[in-house]
């Protein structure tokens, strides 16, 4: 069957990958990288079984860098030694690759009869873990199929093919656990959010921005901004809430003029409420879970009445967010880039809070990764994104 929209994955099946992970020997296929470094260790100790790493472009640093990253005692193999083994041993390879070369070899080495590959999304759902930071990928694929008629009224609120495409491959990648569909939608990771020449890719910032990093973590999308912009704005303003964070905000603003940092919370109400801070993962602490602090919580209409330009990424609380800048999005209907990744509910209740707020006459999704992580929304009425 040909899938040309959301609801058309009313009938399927729960892929059955268990039995793979039950194979003689389970290795890793992967390579040194943030993927693998944060998700690899989660779910190594779950498996039934786990027999060591199939290294990628192997070196002997890179090799003891992905060991080390495991965080349990494992060995490394060679390709051939992998193939040897597979003469007598029924194998399993878990999946991290990132880009289409890794993954084209991988899936050649399934080519082998006692050889299969499993995507590391199989696994996490095998194991019950978490695919981001906070829901686990069985119940957010349970919510998905429950709500596949509102998923295609978002499909049809999304403005042009690639987007629409987009959608698809994450709800694909949802529900069959395989990222293969991803690698034919995402755009460079260089311009997710604003790029200053690709209509197509992500927002093109006009001259004299009045530019607002709502999650501005510790500055690296400012600095994606002053790229995209060629340093011509009229004003930036980040808001982080995470300590160590604002303080390398604080730097920037020492040397930026007209940049002003705060260490406030964007939501819908003035207030003080609890944070957590995540002491491992500073761009993983949020609002939505037991807080082991106290954060000043702002509306964006009364700090930055005057925005432009609105990029966002706060750990599945951008609705509050938006709600708090509502008069000024009526006032300015500002470019809006917003991360939609972090629940899947967000795909729908962002949208939803939107049209409400104000109705965009484009909207697209993007994905600068071949992973669930860092899918976002991009609002305009003068960019067309096609």
């Amino acid at each position: 069957m040909t899938l040309q929209r959301p609801a058309d994955f009313k009938n399927l099946s729960t892929p059955d990958t268990f039995k793979a992970l039950l194979a003689d020997r389970v290795y890793y296929i992967c390579k040194k990288s943030h993927l693998f470094g944060w998700m690899g260790s989660r779910i190594v100790k779950k498996l039934p079984r786990f027999d060591g790493v199939v290294v990628i472009r192997r070196s002997e640093h890179e090799t003891r860098d992905v060991c080390e990253r495991l965080g349990v005692e494992t060995t490394c193999i060679e390709q051939l030694e992998l193939l040897k083994l597979a003469n007598t041993h029924k194998i399993t390879l878990v999946d991290f690759s990132e880009d289409l070369f890794s993954m084209s070899w991988c899936k050649k080495l399934a080519e082998h009869p006692n050889i299969t590959r499993c995507d590391f999304m199989q696994a996490y759902f095998e194991v019950n873990e978490a695919i981001q930071l906070y829901k686990p990928l069985q119940e957010e694929r349970a919510f998905v199929i429950d709500n596949l008629q509102a998923y295609d009224r978002i499909y049809d609120r999304l403005t042009d093919d690639l987007s629409k495409r987009t959608l698809m491959s994450w709800l694909q990648v949802m529900l069959n656990f395989d990222r293969t569909p991803l690698y034919q939608t995402r755009m460079p990771q260089e311009m997710e959010y604003m790029n200053a020449l690709f209509q197509q890719a992500s927002i093109i910032p006009k001259k004299d921005e009045v530019y607002v990093d709502v999650g501005a973590a510790n500055g690296d999308t400012v600095h994606k901004f002053l790229n995209a912009s060629r340093m011509q704005y009229k004003k930036i303003v980040a808001l982080e809430p995470h300590e160590a964070n604002y303080n390398a905000l604080l730097n920037i603003q020492n040397i930026l003029p007209n940049f002003f940092a705060y260490r406030y919370l964007a939501g819908d109400k003035e207030d003080l409420v609890s944070f957590y801070n995540n002491p491992h993962t500073p761009e993983g602490s949020n609002a939505l879970m037991e807080g082991n602090t106290v954060v000043k919580q702002v509306k964006l209409d009364d700090l930055v009445p005057d925005a432009t330009f609105i990029k966002m990424d706060v750990e599945g609380y951008e609705t509050s967010v938006l709600r708090g800048a509502a008069n000024t999005i009526k006032a300015n209907k500002p470019n809006m880039a917003v991360t939609t990744y972090h629940y899947a509910r967000d795909f729908l209740n962002i949208i939803a809070t939107m049209d409400e707020i104000h109705k965009y006459k484009y909207i697209a999704l993007r994905q600068p990764h071949v992973n669930m992580h860092d899918f976002s929304y991009y609002f305009s009425d003068t960019q067309s994104f096609a």
